[in-house]
């Protein structure tokens, strides 16, 4: 039965028996479906009850779970969704009344906690969408929730679906507003679309006279192209805004200085400036900000100066950001606020602890942050955070003080966030007994109901990847904390897949690296080895990546590295052919131990293949590199290629000689520190 067949209560009925609706309609048919729910809109149109323009404000104020109190609503939103719409599945089939309230948040639910994916929000959507039009609810109530299936198409990366939903608003009658096309917008670059398709949406609207004719919209299309360095475009939607009668508001003005500031031109950003001022659209902060910037990197300081003034006569607000934008020192652009009798927020205190943080100068960052203090304003959670993560990352500084900035935190009353916690944790890969103060600092998070990312979750798998010796209850652990991600909702990264596979490589056992060619590499394609449980492990882990996230160099080499350790050569191989097709440049230890590999197998040919691969991935090799290609040319007859190999060998001595000087440097740092810690363990 396909979906548009089904009543409210057929539906229902279907998903509390299958829990995942299947449809019949192929993925193909979806963009029909999506004009399904808006076919019936011509007939509606005549019916609207009100003119009104959307309200961006309240579309964002729809998107919340609960019920505003004002709202008049026959549905219960204090329950969770699948119940609301059994509920609201019910009322559809007995003809009970709902208001136009139901409607807006039910859609904003749906849009926001449907937990099976945008293609089962989608579906449920469509069906509210049309028993809207049954209902002749208000326009401005329909257009919201085409602003919703928008987003959930965009979201599915079905770009072609989304605007075939605005399209179909348009031959309805329902003109998309503000936020539609800012969606639809941002939906391009999202879903990997061209710039072309902007200009297309843009000039599509414009000829059915049903663009959006409002600043914001403008101000969008020139930080998008002004920020990819497109400057004329940007000027023509600048032009074309002006040329507008519609309210000009700072913003656009911002944009177009920004993107001049973005292609090199504070000539042209000065103009803009000056044009704003002449249409009499007063500057903000941000505008100064922008302007000054601009114009002291051009070092235009003349007319840096002037801004600066009409800024000081404005009566606009000063922070120290401007003047640090001046190309003040932040400790004088305090004294000189205080100097002006101007009250210091704790946003002008951390604008100069960032500022002296990026320049490396943290002794001074330090300074004002005790400043903050002896000067009575409270530091918040980003001025520790920023000084905490500063010491996290330099390994010269104690980490204790990351420790200690945290208990005077607490003596603020200042909640830790995700990035403090973060923190803390990398702290806890420099210090005795990380992992169970990082397991303790997870308890705290969940105690003070602060939600972690994956940044969060990464920082205690490299802790456990890097334990002396990893053990199974280690991978046990991580994989615990891996289904806790899931079942919060947080997406594993690249690093997330590297450190659990990094987990599994400890737990793969090496095979005798002596062993003859018949049990390295079987005629019937068999390992001679069986895989062990890590091993298996680790392939399903690196295969199910694939459909979550982009492998990288360092999952390669993880793999392959392993898998030639444990015997697996043939698996290793075909990891290997992963990289190649996906254009991976290797170090040159995986190279060196693959050929090694299988120059143990007899598998003498596909040596020389990799060494091929190595020249088209511009991998210079070393002296082992070189004396596994010159054996493996002897032994298949390559007189020629032999030749060539030994003179460029020759050609590139000074480079290899080089590599074993280093090389030694390093096995003697590693010696010594290695006798330094016997010393310490004698002495205790």
């Amino acid at each position: 039965m396909a979906f548009r067949q089904c009543t409210a209560r057929s539906w229902c009925h279907v998903r509390s028996n299958l829990l995942r609706w299947q449809p019949v309609t192929t993925r193909r048919h979806l963009p029909l479906q999506a004009m399904r729910a808006l076919s019936t809109a011509n007939e509606m149109a005549t019916a609207d009850i009100s003119n009104k323009k959307h309200d961006p404000a309240a579309a964002a104020a729809g998107a919340t779970t609960t019920t505003p109190t004002t709202l008049a609503t026959e549905l219960d939103f204090s329950k969770p969704l699948d119940a609301v719409w059994e509920d609201y599945c019910y009322r559809v089939d007995h003809q009970e009344h709902l208001t136009f309230h139901d409607f807006n948040i039910l859609c904003a639910r749906i849009k926001k906690e449907t937990e099976e994916g945008p293609d089962d929000a989608i579906r449920r959507l469509q069906s509210v969408m049309r028993e809207m039009h049954r209902r002749k609810m208000p326009k401005e109530v329909f257009i919201r929730g085409c602003n919703m299936l928008v987003h959930l198409f965009i979201q599915k990366k079905d770009l072609k679906s989304a605007r075939l939903v605005v399209d179909g608003m348009m031959r309805s009658n329902y003109r998309p507003d503000e936020v539609t096309v800012k969606t639809l917008f941002g939906g391009v670059m999202e879903v990997g679309g061209s710039i072309s398709d902007l200009h297309d949406i843009y000039e599509t609207l414009q000829e059915r006279r049903m663009f959006p004719e409002v600043s914001s919209v403008y101000q969008m299309l020139i930080s998008m192209f002004g920020s990819r360095g497109l400057i004329d475009s940007a000027r023509t939607y600048y032009a074309a805004c002006l040329k507008k009668r519609i309210p000009l508001e700072p913003g656009v003005f911002n944009q177009m200085m920004l993107a001049y500031g973005t292609a090199e031109l504070p000539e042209a950003a000065l103009g803009v400036y000056q044009q704003m001022v002449k249409r009499g659209c007063q500057p903000t902060g941000a505008t100064y900000h922008i302007i000054i910037t601009l114009l002291q990197q051009a070092g235009m300081k003349e007319a840096m100066d002037h801004v600066f003034d009409d800024m000081k006569a404005s009566g606009v607000a000063m922070n120290t950001s401007h003047f640090i934008a001046c190309g003040w020192d932040p400790k004088q652009a305090i004294e000189e606020l205080h100097r002006l009798d101007n009250t210091l927020s704790t946003r002008d205190y951390n604008t100069c602890i960032a500022h002296y943080i990026k320049r490396n100068q943290f002794p001074e960052a330090l300074e004002v942050f005790r400043m903050m203090n002896e000067k009575g304003v409270d530091p918040d959670v980003y001025s520790f955070s920023i000084i905490m993560d500063t010491i996290a990352r330099d390994r010269e500084r104690p980490v204790d003080q990351v420790f200690a900035f945290h208990e005077e935190m607490k003596s603020h009353d200042i909640q830790p966030d995700v990035s403090v916690y973060t923190t803390l944790m990398a702290a806890c890969t420099r210090t005795d007994g990380g992992l169970d103060k990082a397991m303790g600092l997870l308890s705290e998070m969940e105690q003070h109901n602060v939600m972690p990312n994956t940044f969060t979750f990464n920082a205690i798998f490299s802790l456990l990847s890097q334990q002396p010796n990893v053990t199974r209850a280690d991978y046990e652990r991580a994989e615990q904390l891996w289904n806790k991600m899931n079942q919060l909702g947080i997406k594993p990264d690249t690093r997330s897949y590297n450190t659990q596979l990094a987990i599994l490589s400890r737990l793969v056992k090496p095979v005798d690296d002596e062993q003859h060619a018949d049990q390295l590499w079987k005629t019937d394609g068999r390992n001679a080895f069986e895989m062990s449980g890590a091993a298996k492990e680790m392939l399903q882990l690196y295969r199910s990546m694939r459909k979550r996230c982009k492998r990288d160099f360092i999952t390669y080499t993880t793999v392959i590295n392993t898998l030639v350790s444990a015997g697996q050569i043939r698996q290793a191989m075909q990891v290997y052919d992963d990289a190649k097709i996906a254009r991976i440049r290797l170090p040159i230890s995986v190279y060196n131990s693959t050929m090694k590999a299988l120059k143990q197998a007899n598998q003498i040919s596909q040596i020389m293949n990799i060494w091929h691969d190595m020249k088209s991935m511009r991998v210079r090799p070393d002296n082992n590199t070189y004396t596994y290609a010159l054996d493996a040319c002897l032994q298949l007859g390559l007189r020629e290629s032999f030749s060539a190999i030994r003179a460029q060998r020759r050609d590139d001595a000074d480079r290899l000689l080089e590599l074993e000087r280093k090389r030694e440097e390093r096995m003697q740092s590693k010696k010594e520190a290695a006798a330094t810690v016997e010393e310490e363990t004698a002495l205790e």
